[in-house]
């Protein structure tokens, strides 16, 4: 089961600006790694709770969340936000 501390962790990824993609999946060209919502995700939360995360998030897939990310309007204070009423409906 899906737990608010894994979203938590999702967020402690990309909260800084600088660690949030749009447009690709992640950065590592620089010291400090920078990763989409979308892999952030995959990178903290075990495949089998991928759906549980996405419905959470108020998307139907993985692929629509990753194209919702990576928008060009797209900006990171969204990205956050939409994190941020997952984790307020996420179980503890």
């Amino acid at each position: 089961m899906l737990s608010k501390y894994q979203l938590l962790e999702v967020r402690k990824l990309i909260e800084n600006p600088d660690h949030w993609v749009g447009g690709k999946h992640q950065n590592f060209e620089s010291d400090k790694p920078a990763y989409c919502l979308t892999t952030a995700c995959t990178h903290i939360i075990r495949m089998e709770l991928w759906d549980e995360v996405w419905h959470l998030l108020g998307f139907d897939n993985m692929y629509q969340i990753w194209r919702w990310n990576d928008a060009p309007e797209r900006t990171h204070s969204e990205v956050l936000a939409c994190l941020d009423a997952g984790i307020e409906k996420a179980p503890v």
